[in-house]
């Protein structure tokens, strides 16, 4: 099994520690521990006397059938333990040892990823391995406590990667001051604040802050990320990023994914993304994106996933996005896309899983009118469907449900086919995101012009405009 590669470490207790499985030397010095899977501070390998476990699956354990002694719980035969040497039990485990940092004078490689029953914090004596290059504890759910900030001193660190632990607290910004870090994956940990200024990272090609538990990260996407133009990957999802996605992310000229899935992002997708030739995946789903789908992005020739859905994006769906050679997954569903769906993307057998070869373009967009409550679109899960006549609320493009039409609902398509964001006067206009002290929208009955009976339903509009405006603006 997997661990009994780690077995010399305890039945060889007079071996040159570079003889050690996991354990690289250069001249007799220690460059690197890799101790990837060795599920460090397992329970009941063995017990506080040296004595194999009966259920041990680990270090020492009796690789033959037969079955150990049932009064002592030793191996009958072969695996005993020299006299006088033992394993710490997994409940006295301290954790990461701070006298790693006696490695100092050579150790350029540590990893002790996966290792699930590893628990304790990282000691700020890993910041005195000053020529550590890459430091990999992931994958250790039980590692808690902060990001130390001493690591902002390992001055030739290349890669660090603490994903899918427990970290928490924030990122100390001298830790993204290391000009030589190419790769930093935190995602999946506890991890708040705001995301430091990325502008002294300038070899940094992978930066992965994904999926941090509620809340997150909060804040904008610092504008300095741009100017890192060596950047490939960007995962910032599952976050609570606030603000706008920088116009100057096409400056990261290198980048291949962008991944900003399920924030609060708000503003445009900026068009210069369609400037990134190596760009080929977009996930932007789950934010509150308005304006229309750039067309540049169809000039993308490496592109093959694009994910817009659950935004408020507006406006048809380009027809030139069909164009694009080479995409396998296209999202565009719950957002607010009038028109038809292009012919070139219906005629795409393999985007969604093949979805357009059975049913067409519902393949890619249910219609107006119709929906599909768990996709938006037809797949062998289900068609779309046709919404009843009393519940058309939603003439979207890639509905997920049907809607009956409130009078706030029909004032609000009134407002826009007048055009009353450009026709009426600026003391007269419907603010439909007003709220009030209690952060309650504003109701429909407050708007000028409206009136409404004792039971809030509307009796009378008096529109604030002219004939004369009307046919200047609308004719």
């Amino acid at each position: 099994n997997e661990q009994s590669k780690w077995a010399d470490w305890s039945y060889k207790p007079n071996a040159h520690e570079c003889d050690f499985h996991g354990v690289g030397c250069t001249n007799g010095v220690v460059t690197s521990l890799d101790l990837r899977n060795a599920d460090l501070c397992a329970p009941n390998l063995v017990d506080g006397n040296g004595d194999v476990a009966k259920d041990s699956k680990g270090a020492g354990n009796n690789d033959s059938n037969e079955s150990n002694d049932k009064t002592d719980n030793k191996p009958k035969s072969g695996s005993e333990l020299p006299q006088g040497s033992s394993v710490v039990p997994a409940n006295e485990c301290l954790g990461i040892p701070s006298e790693l940092s006696y490695l100092s004078k050579g150790l350029q490689f540590l990893d002790l990823s996966r290792s699930p029953h590893l628990k304790g914090t990282l000691p700020s004596e890993l910041g005195m391995l000053h020529k550590l290059e890459v430091l990999d504890v992931s994958r250790s759910s039980l590692i808690t406590g902060t990001i130390p900030s001493e690591l902002s001193n390992l001055m030739s660190l290349q890669k660090i990667d603490l994903s899918e632990n427990s970290l928490s607290g924030t990122i100390n910004p001298r830790l993204f001051q290391l000009h030589s870090v190419e790769y930093i994956n935190f995602h999946s940990n506890y991890l708040t604040g705001t995301i430091p200024h990325t502008n002294r990272l300038q070899n940094l090609k992978v930066l992965i802050l994904s999926r941090q538990h509620t809340p997150g990260f909060t804040g904008p996407i610092p504008n300095s990320i741009t100017e890192v133009r060596l950047l490939e990957n960007l995962e910032l999802y599952g976050n609570s990023l606030v603000g706008t996605i920088p116009e100057s992310i096409g400056n990261c000229t290198s980048l291949r994914r962008i991944d900003l899935y399920s924030n609060f992002l708000t503003g445009t997708i900026p068009a210069r993304l369609g400037h990134i030739g190596a760009l080929s995946i977009i996930h932007l789903k789950r934010n509150r994106l308005t304006g229309t789908i750039p067309n540049s992005i169809s000039s993308l020739p490496t592109l093959t996933w694009l994910d817009l859905g659950w935004n408020q994006l507006s406006g048809e769906i380009p027809h030139v996005l069909g164009s694009t050679p080479l995409p396998k997954e296209v999202h565009l569903s719950n957002n607010r896309l009038r028109g038809t769906v292009p012919e070139s993307l219906c005629n795409n057998q393999l985007i969604n899983g093949g979805a357009p070869k059975r049913f067409g373009c519902h393949g890619i967009l249910c219609p107006l009118w119709f929906y599909n409550e768990e996709n938006g679109y037809a797949s062998e899960r289900g068609a779309c469907i046709e919404c009843p006549e009393h519940q058309r609320a939603n003439p979207y493009l890639g509905s997920i449900g049907c809607q009956s039409f409130a009078q706030r609902d029909v004032l609000h398509l009134f407002y826009g086919v007048m055009k009353g964001e450009q026709a009426w006067p600026l003391d007269s206009r419907w603010n439909f995101n007003a709220q009030n002290n209690e952060g309650e929208l504003i109701n429909e009955c407050g708007f000028e012009g409206v009136s409404c009976d004792d039971d809030g339903v509307i009796d009378e509009l008096t529109l604030p405009l002219s004939s004369a405006i009307l046919a200047q603006n609308i004719l």
